[in-house]
């Protein structure tokens, strides 16, 4: 029954701990965003404008690479024979 109970409290942790990394993933995307749109309020050079551009482009598309990666991660992690718990080996 104690395996059960294990159980039980390790999957409540997964899923605790892959909706934080979700959340994460949202405040960190939505503060990228309106980091970016700030430039629109200051006089900026065309080349700060472009550099600003490129740096928030490429936190973008690693942003997109970490959504799927969480994504999978939620979606594959701890299932299948690794459900079993170390003290059931």
């Amino acid at each position: 029954m104690s395996t059960l109970s294990e159980s039980v409290k390790l999957d409540r942790d997964k899923t605790r701990i892959h909706t934080n990394m979700e959340k994460a993933w949202d405040q960190l995307s939505s503060a990228v965003s309106a980091f970016h749109a700030l430039e629109e309020h200051y006089d900026l050079s065309e080349q700060t404008i472009e550099m600003v551009d490129g740096w928030t482009y490429r936190i973008e598309k690693s942003l997109y690479d970490a959504e799927y990666l969480v994504r999978e991660l939620g979606d594959w992690a701890f299932d299948g024979d690794s459900h079993t718990l170390m003290e059931e080996v």
